[in-house]
């Protein structure tokens, strides 16, 4: 079973394999349950929206929390192994995310056209734009990464918690593409940009131990994708 960062990836895949993925776009056939929502971390292949020289990758490769089977500039392949009471995961992981969020809070621009005039008159406009919003989707799919890790840690003493956590790394995949992807822009609008700036801020301190984590990580996610944002993914 094979999970993508966003909707449309399951279909691209399919183009080469035959693939059971999770979600994607023909919602109008899924299961009204969906058992995929019930296999574990380790039961999944993902496709996420980060390059394989990225550095945090080989760097928990190495120490054994995730494998990397390739990829290429903007996705990697990776699973997470299976093993209980990953207390130093879970302890690296808070650490990334203060990192990661107050990044996306300080540097994250929009993802909209914004001005039209400039992409025809500055030659660099469009170039940039690829390069620092790419590198806001890395941000947030290392965030992705840290929700995968923390849903396996848990998953054997609490699989309702660890159900919720795998949910967050859907939804922060989603927020990857929408940040990043060239096909989401303007889906966002600048205020709900600048109130994910906001949130990811208190999500910073929330990962350093200022506040609880799961809070701040739910008030994230229903600002920016609402409420009802199962919905995106068209659950």
């Amino acid at each position: 079973m094979g999970l993508g960062f966003a909707s449309w990836i399951g279909s691209a895949i399919a183009v080469w394999q035959d693939t059971e993925v999770e979600k994607g776009h023909w919602i109008e056939v899924r299961p009204r349950v969906d058992p995929a929502e019930n296999l574990a971390v380790s039961e999944k292949l993902y496709v996420l929206a980060i390059p394989t020289d990225d550095e945090v990758l080989p760097a928990w490769a190495t120490r054994g929390w995730l494998r990397v089977y390739g990829g290429g500039r903007w996705s990697s392949v990776v699973d997470v192994p299976s093993s209980a009471g990953r207390n130093d995961a879970t302890t690296a992981e808070r650490e990334a995310w203060t990192q990661e969020a107050e990044w996306i809070a300080d540097w994250c621009e929009p993802n909209t056209l914004g001005n039209p005039i400039t992409l025809v008159v500055d030659e660099n406009e469009i170039p940039r734009r690829r390069t620092q919003r790419r590198e806001c989707q890395r941000h947030m799919t290392r965030l992705q990464l840290g929700a995968l890790l923390e849903a396996e840690a848990v998953e054997p003493v609490d699989p309702s918690r660890a159900r919720q956590w795998r949910r967050s790394a859907l939804w922060l995949g989603w927020m990857a593409a929408l940040v990043g992807d060239e096909s989401t822009l303007d889906f966002q609008t600048l205020a709900a940009h600048e109130r994910m700036r906001g949130d990811m801020r208190g999500l910073a301190r929330a990962s350093a131990g200022a506040m609880p984590l799961e809070p701040a990580l739910e008030q994230l996610l229903t600002n920016y994708l609402g409420p009802r944002r199962d919905e995106y993914l068209g659950q």
